[in-house]
Formats: C-alpha cells, sequence, structure tokens
C-alpha cells in the first residue's frame, strides 16, 4: 500500500499568502483519467490522476497536472459527481444551484479572470438545476444515468432527468436537512440522509417510502455537515453514516429487503461523515463468497478501509489530515481511493491485490444483482431521436425519458481503462440546430426546436487524454457476487442474519504508514502556447447598434497598478488637507472588474492621459472571447471601483464622484462626495457608499432620494486593516466583518451600527454551529441566509486564531449559568440580526430555538416576557394601538406565538406558563 499526499491538489483561497481552502468533494472520472475537486473557494479544479499516480510521469514536458478550473457558482461547492457515462460533471453549491457541466473539445484553452491557471480542458456549463431553496449538500446519478437527485438544507430532495435536466420529482418527505444521497445499483431505490435523524428509502416505482430507517440515529450528532451513505456494488448492503451504538460511532450497515440495522462498523473515535464501496467485487476468503470493500472518513480526521470476512480494517489513517475527512471516491479498478479533508488536501491510497484481494470479472457482479431482481439495461445508442423511449418495469408512473446511453453499451469487462482521444470533426457531437431572430425591442430570441427532430443526435462525448492520445472506450466498471459473508469485528463476528455489532482496535492496525509527500507547483501561463481568438464581424446590425459593442473588444492585459493606495492624511479635498483618522484611498488599477449574478462592470485606466473607460460586459454568449460590451462611458477622472445590481450601476471616480448608470447605461445622475470612495455596494434599488473620510452614505437610486443623514464608520472601522470583509444584505445595509472576530450591521431606525456576530459566542454558546453555511443567493441575488453565511465567517475567523494571535476569553468556574446565559444572548442577537437584515426565514427557525432553549431551562421570567412580546395588546384593533405591530418580517405574532407556546408546553418546566396563554390566544383568535 502507497500513500500520495500531492500537494498542488489543492484549493487556495483568494489571499495573497495562499491559504488552502476546504476542499468538501473529490470525485474520480469513470475512467479514471481525471479527478474532479471542489471546495469553499467556488471552484471546481479537474486534475489529470496520472501524474499523481506515477512521479515519472510527472516529470515528463508537456505533462498537465490542473486540467481546468471552473468558477460559474457563487456560493461554496458542496459536492462533485461525474456521471457513469464520463460525459458530465454534476456540482452543487451552498447558492441553491446544481450544474451540469459538458466538456467542449472544440473550447479555446482559456484561464479564470485574474487567475494565472490555465484550462488545458474547456468544459461549460450545460444545464442549471434550480429548485432548492438551500444548499445543495449532496447528489447522485442512476447506476445507467437515467437520472440525477439532489438534496439540499432545505429538507428537499429533487429528481432530474438525466438527459433532459428536467424536473421530474419532488419530494418533501424529511423534517431536517438532507445531507446525503444514493442510488440502488440495481435502479430499484434512492436512499436519503437527513439530520432528521433517519435514512429513508425510496421507491422509483411510486417514489413512495419503502423504509425509514431510525434506529441507529437515534442519539446521533446533528452537527455534521454531510451524512454520505453508500450502497454495496451488487445491491445488498447500505451503509450509513454519522449512527450511533449507544454512546460510540459507528457506521451502520443496513440489509436489503429487511432493511434491518443491527450490523455496524466501530472504531472511530467521532462521527463517520462519509461511507463508499469500491465498486468491484473481490475473490473471497478461505474459499468463501465472493468480498466487498468499503471507506469511511470521520471527523476524527481518519480513514479506514475495511474487507467483508476479515476481522479488522486493512487500513486506518490516522495522520494523513490535519482536519476531518469530508468525501471518499474509488477509482474504476477499485484499488485506488482518493480522500478530501477541510485541511485542503486530497490523499491517494493505493491498495494492491495482496492487501485486499483480487477483483473478480464484471459477470459475476452481473449474476449477483440477478438475485435482486436486477436486469441488464439495455442500451439506447441504435434509438432514433423521434423514437420515443418506454419506461422501465420498475418505473411504469410518469419518469419515462430519453437515456444518453446505458453503461452496459461498453461490454468490455476487463478491458484496460483509457481515456477516448479527441474527436475527428466528424465525431463532434450534434448540437440542437437553433434558428435566432431579433424582434423589434433589438432582443434576441430562439425559435424551438422540436425534441423529437430527426437533428437531433445524442452521443456520448469522448475527452481528450491528459497525458496520452489513445481511442479506447470508458471502461464498464459493472461486475456481480452474491450476497456477502459476515462482517467481523475483532471480538466478536457480525452474522447478516442478525447479532450485535463489530468492533476494532484500530491502535493495533498499521501503526505506521508509508508517506510519499510530493511537491509541485501549479501549471503557469508560460506553459501554454496563446491560441488566435476569433474576430467578430463589424458593421451594424439591422436593428440598431450599442455603443463599443460593433468590433472586437481588446483584451484587458493583466491588471497593473497605476498608483498605489494612499492614506486619506496625505491629500487634499478641494484645495483643503485632510487630518484625523480616515481610510485609505483604494489603489489604481489598470483594469478591475466587479462581477456580480446582474452582469459584469470593467474598469480600464490608463496613464497615458487618456480617458478611463468603463464598460458593462454581457458573457451570456461564451467565455471572454465572445464577451459583448452592454454600453460604454469613459470618464476624465481615472475611476476606482464599480457596483452592479439588478436595476442600476455605479462607479466611484479618484475625483469624489460617483456615476450611477441604468441597466442600458444612461446615466441617472452623478453624486460628488467630500471624499473619493473607499467601499462601493448595491443591492436591488440601494446604493451604499464610504468615503475616505469615514462616512457612509445611502441612497435609493429608484426612488431618487437619500435614506438618511451620512454616518461615520470610524467608530466601529477605526483602522482599515482590521477590516475582513465588507458586503451589503439585500435590504441595502451593510455588514463589516473585523478581524477582532465581530460583525456589525446598521440600525437604519436608530441611526447606529449593532453588533450582529461575535467570536465570543462561538466559544461559549451551545447553539454555535462551527460546520454551517447559509444557502448562498436567489435568484436576484439575494443571500438566503445572510446569518448562516456571516457566523461561517466568523468561524473561520476562530478556527485561524493561530494566525491572527487572538486568545479566546476564558468562561468563569462554575460555568453552567454562564453558558446558559451565553446560548441566549447569542439566540437574541441571531433575532436582532433577522429583523435588522430582512431574513423572515431566519427569524422564524431561530425564534423555535430560542423557545426550546428557554422550555430546556426553565426561564420563566424570559420565556413570558417573550410571549407578551409576540400576543400585544389583547384588544388590539387595527388603526389602534399604533406603537404594536402585528406583523414582523411577514410573519404574524400571534401566529409565531402559537408555535412558541407549543413548544413550551411540551416543556416539562414552563406547561404551566404556556396553558393560560393558549387558552388567551385561543380565545382571541375566535
Amino acid at each position: 500500500m502507497s500513500l500520495i499526499l500531492p500537494e498542488w491538489v489543492a484549493h487556495y483561497s483568494d489571499d495573497s499568502k495562499k491559504k488552502r481552502s476546504t476542499i468538501f468533494s473529490v470525485h474520480v472520472h469513470p475512467d479514471s483519467s481525471r479527478l474532479a475537486t471542489a471546495g469553499l473557494d467556488t471552484k471546481i479544479r479537474i486534475w489529470a490522476t496520472e501524474p499523481i499516480l506515477d512521479p515519472d510521469t510527472d516529470a515528463l514536458p508537456n505533462t498537465n497536472r490542473l486540467l481546468s478550473t471552473l468558477s460559474r457558482h457563487t456560493g461554496s461547492v458542496l459536492v462533485v459527481r461525474w456521471s457513469h457515462s464520463g460525459r458530465y460533471l454534476a456540482s452543487g453549491s451552498d447558492d441553491t444551484v446544481g450544474l451540469i457541466w459538458d466538456h467542449d473539445p472544440s473550447g479555446l484553452s482559456s484561464g479564470t479572470f485574474g487567475s494565472t491557471e490555465v484550462n488545458v480542458e474547456q468544459w461549460r456549463p450545460h444545464r442549471r438545476l434550480a429548485g432548492h431553496e438551500s444548499d445543495v449538500t449532496d447528489l447522485a446519478w442512476a447506476e445507467d444515468d437515467e437520472y440525477i437527485a439532489t438534496v439540499g438544507l432545505d429538507s428537499l430532495v429533487f429528481v432530474w432527468s438525466g438527459t433532459t435536466f428536467e424536473k421530474l420529482r419532488r419530494i418533501d418527505g424529511h423534517q431536517g436537512f438532507v445531507k446525503g444521497v444514493v442510488w440502488d445499483p440495481l435502479g430499484q431505490y434512492l436512499a436519503t440522509a437527513s439530520d432528521d435523524k433517519s435514512v429513508k428509502v425510496w421507491r422509483t416505482s411510486d417514489w413512495g417510502v419503502e423504509s425509514s430507517i431510525t434506529e441507529p440515529f437515534a442519539t446521533s450528532p446533528s452537527s455534521t455537515f454531510f451524512r454520505r451513505p453508500s450502497w454495496s456494488p451488487d445491491g445488498s448492503l447500505l451503509v450509513t453514516s454519522n449512527a450511533m451504538s449507544q454512546k460510540v460511532f459507528v457506521a451502520s450497515v443496513v440489509k436489503r429487503v429487511s432493511w434491518s440495522s443491527d450490523i455496524f462498523f466501530v472504531g472511530h473515535e467521532n462521527s463517520v461523515v462519509v461511507s463508499a464501496f469500491s465498486p468491484r467485487l473481490f475473490k473471497g476468503f478461505d474459499e468463501g463468497p465472493q468480498a466487498m470493500v468499503l471507506a469511511l472518513g470521520s471527523l476524527d480526521q481518519s480513514v479506514s478501509v475495511w474487507v467483508t470476512g476479515l476481522e479488522k480494517p486493512v487500513l486506518v489513517a490516522r495522520d494523513v489530515f490535519e482536519r476531518q475527512v469530508l468525501d471518499l471516491s474509488w477509482s474504476s479498478d477499485g484499488y485506488t481511493l482518493y480522500a478530501c479533508s477541510s485541511d485542503g488536501t486530497v490523499a491517494v491510497f493505493s491498495l494492491t491485490p495482496d492487501e485486499i484481494s483480487d477483483a473478480l470479472s464484471n459477470d459475476t457482479l452481473l449474476k449477483a444483482r440477478e438475485v435482486f431482481g436486477y436486469k441488464k439495461p439495455r442500451s439506447l445508442l441504435s434509438a432514433t431521436a423521434a423514437t420515443p423511449v418506454a419506461g422501465t418495469i420498475e418505473r411504469p408512473n410518469v419518469l419515462q425519458v430519453r437515456k444518453a446511453g446505458s453503461r452496459a453499451q461498453a461490454q468490455a469487462a476487463n478491458a484496460p481503462a483509457a481515456v477516448a482521444g479527441p474527436p475527428k470533426a466528424s465525431a463532434v457531437p450534434q448540437r440542437l440546430k437553433q434558428q435566432i431572430t431579433i424582434n423589434k425591442d433589438g432582443k434576441r430570441r430562439i425559435k424551438p426546436t422540436l425534441h423529437g427532430s430527426q437533428d437531433v443526435h445524442m452521443e456520448q462525448a469522448s475527452l481528450p487524454s491528459p497525458a496520452k492520445q489513445t481511442s479506447q472506450h470508458f471502461r464498464d466498471v459493472m461486475g456481480a457476487t452474491t450476497p456477502p459473508r459476515a462482517f467481523s469485528g475483532a471480538d466478536n463476528s457480525m452474522d447478516l442474519s442478525g447479532g450485535g455489532g463489530s468492533t476494532a482496535d484500530f491502535g493495533s492496525v498499521m501503526e505506521s504508514t508509508p508517506v510519499l509527500k510530493r511537491k509541485a507547483s501549479l501549471l503557469s501561463g508560460d506553459d501554454i502556447e496563446p491560441l488566435s481568438k476569433m474576430q467578430r464581424p463589424k458593421g451594424k446590425g439591422e436593428v440598431g447598434r450599442t455603443l463599443g459593442g460593433d468590433g472586437p473588444r481588446e483584451a484587458a492585459g493583466p491588471a497593473v497598478a497605476l498608483r498605489k493606495s494612499i492614506a486619506a492624511s496625505s491629500y487634499g479635498v478641494n484645495g483643503q488637507m485632510t487630518h484625523g483618522p480616515a481610510l485609505p484611498i483604494p489603489e489604481l488599477l489598470s483594469v478591475a472588474r466587479r462581477e456580480e449574478a446582474d452582469g459584469i462592470i470593467e474598469i480600464r485606466n490608463f496613464d497615458d492621459g487618456r480617458p478611463a473607460e468603463i464598460a458593462s460586459i454581457d458573457t451570456s454568449a461564451g467565455g471572454k472571447d465572445q464577451e459583448k460590451v452592454i454600453w460604454v462611458d469613459y470618464s476624465p477622472s481615472p475611476a476606482l471601483t464599480a457596483t452592479i445590481s439588478t436595476n442600476f450601476s455605479a462607479v466611484g471616480l479618484e475625483d469624489g464622484t460617483i456615476n450611477v448608470y441604468s441597466s442600458k447605461g444612461r446615466k441617472l445622475t452623478n453624486l460628488l462626495l467630500d471624499a473619493p470612495v473607499f467601499r462601493l455596494d448595491s443591492s436591488s434599488s440601494v446604493l451604499l457608499a464610504i468615503t475616505t473620510s469615514g462616512m457612509m452614505h445611502r441612497w435609493d437610486v429608484k426612488a431618487g432620494k437619500e435614506l438618511h443623514r451620512p454616518v461615520s464608520v470610524l467608530g466601529v472601522l477605526g483602522d482599515p486593516s482590521k477590516l475582513v470583509s465588507f458586503s451589503i444584505s439585500s435590504n441595502g445595509v451593510p455588514i463589516l466583518v473585523l478581524n477582532s472576530e465581530q460583525a456589525y450591521t446598521f440600525d437604519p431606525a436608530k441611526l447606529c451600527f449593532v453588533c450582529i456576530s461575535s467570536g465570543f459566542f462561538a466559544d461559549h454558546s451551545s447553539a454555535w454551529e462551527g460546520r454551517t453555511r447559509g444557502r448562498g443567493n436567489d435568484l436576484n441575488g439575494n443571500n438566503r441566509d445572510p446569518i448562516k453565511t456571516l457566523e461561517a465567517e466568523i468561524n473561520n475567523l476562530v478556527v485561524s486564531r493561530s494566525e491572527t494571535g487572538i486568545e479566546p476569553c476564558p468562561a468563569p468556574p462554575n460555568s453552567n449559568d454562564f453558558t446558559i446565559a451565553i446560548t441566549l444572548k447569542h439566540l437574541e442577537t441571531r433575532l436582532t440580526a433577522a429583523v435588522l437584515l430582512d431574513s423572515p426565514s431566519e427569524y422564524k427557525i431561530y425564534l423555535g430555538q430560542y423557545a426550546r432553549k428557554l422550555a430546556e431551562e426553565g426561564i420563566r421570567n424570559q420565556a413570558e416576557d417573550l410571549i407578551k412580546s409576540l400576543l400585544g395588546p389583547v384588544y388590539h384593533k387595527p388603526g389602534q394601538n399604533d406603537d404594536w405591530d402585528p406583523n414582523l418580517l411577514g410573519h404574524e405574532k400571534r401566529a409565531l406565538l402559537g408555535t412558541v407556546l407549543q413548544i413550551f408546553a411540551k416543556g416539562r418546566l414552563l406547561t404551566g406558563l404556556a396553558q393560560p396563554y393558549q387558552e388567551i390566544l385561543s380565545a382571541m383568535r375566535n
């Protein structure tokens, strides 16, 4: 067994120190030639595996290690999964969206703007899976790629077509966050794992619940961000993560048909986050039945590998990672295991037949699946596009979609894995032929093409090999087995017909693991020969033109600092020198971009006296080589910063002016402030600016008025180096995060800043969830969970205290009441933040948490105070008692009170308080 830690298979944050960013997911391409990783930095990276596994290959010239960097998500990417055909890559993010990526064999090599990373392979977003209201935590492809399932923190499960990617089914059966999903390899079931302490098995025939497994999760914690299950390759066993056996962390084994869960893998010191079966079956021991191989990843930072029929794991890797393991993926040969961690690295475990066993043929696997009624899927390659595909016997109801191609088409059971070479011109998959017209408004319209047209032809796209150009088909990893024999522990064996749990002494297994550490740098732009760009045709269109959009746009080139950042105390405003505390003027860059969901504003400044160029860019037609200028403007004063929202865009100039434009480029106004802009941001119709003199301005651009008088931020910010991040919420109020582990927002009613989160809560509040994350932005670009997102950022500062030197505030002795008090204040702060940031969904969630905490501890005085604040005057009528508003963030206060009273009534300590108020509330409603 060898272990490889390729340090260049890592994600980095955007700061200059190159800090590693958490890698949430890792997945190997079905032909094992590529590795996809995804992380906190919002990026997906595709790597060639040959340089990872073979040091000699890495030393060869022109060896491409990093093949592509994909960056279209606006939030952390939590999961990546290749389709079984290898054509598509699916990703899910906390921006609530799933993306389907398709390889573009004719794409030009390009990279991510502002980065030295160069894309050797070009991957483009093919489809957008929009439907979740929260983080997409996990996704899975069905065995034949007929369906794809996504799950998220909105407690929902969606089933999509694996070919058209249309939404086919919405499953709302969980009562908590759904954090894991896996398809039955036989195609009969879908399993989902949730924080509601259950794993549900859904029938694919009618999407009803076949079984709800709860016993192993009755005492399991809800703190794990993932609960990734795995189905054995023959379909006989489902292994679930984050299970508990009494007070022991285990992975639970669920048997097919009976759905019993009395078998466990025991040995990890913390929650098991992910389980992954090897896709192959192996020769059994002592002439026994076939064996299977399973890997487990845990919050205790270790990976264990188990083989059925052996008493102990064949591998326990303890000291490989510095933080918890988050995802696992096996290569198609069944011997190579990839694992990723929140420390920002990927480890590769290369096992051998001597350590596991000899892999069996795929025919054996097919025979084993037939024990449970499995029928080999028929190939649809011969079917024409006009021929509809009937549903299968197992799925006769509504899910009748055309398959992209069965994995059984390869028919090369033991053929060596290889990647198809670059396709010839005639072999490139044909796209839908689309007729584009332009209406009177100048907008493009695409004439629909019938899906059954003879012009539509679906083929499996071939991928260029990262190191060698070959023409073999993707390897078929389907195989067969019979039901496995017992899993064994160190002290007592586990019979599949029942029995106790497995135990294993990890300390006695593989105390020392050979480690091979290799260093390599990221591929630089100098290693790639530049390609000429396609020229756009010149001339005016038939329906008019746009300024700057007629001809090709010159490449901006690298960003160069034309002037360094300078302190406000060293320059004059209107001929007068400024004094006192102030904020620095941002540096003047030759090129700067502001990219948001609503569009792109690009600034180009020149040092030869030319006016600054301001342009709005449309990239919907393709990458940077196909950028289209929507409008352009010029300014005699250099431009420092810009912002863009749905309704307008704004640019801050060096002379203290802010130019405000409509979405079509018409200048709405220009605002001359007392100093240049330090920060500029927008949301919906609100424009926010902080000047270098320390004053904050906010305007409603749509209404054309100032929202309040200018307010100083120096009391909060002080030293500008303390500012970690600055953003604006969906309702237009600023959010400042400081390196003192505190976050502030602005209360417009009181014209002052309010602390809405703190590292103090992270240290002492029992309600703090260090691994939680917000859902990202909705379709309007608004953050769905601003408080969760904010606390995740504060938690990152807490985790990095070794670098900042901040010492936590210690708790006093006998701190039980102290912890309760801080937890309540933390929840109260969340409620305040939800009101100020206009987050009604979070307010309702945190109100329930606050009520449950009061009920658990029996805090009667604060509970009664909460009741009265929601109840209001008993005889309140609309138009009267104007000092009390019956609604809060769109919620009816008395409806919220009903939920709170139910929580109090369930608690043993506040039942007497809740009952009379329940009667009062009932009488008022009647």
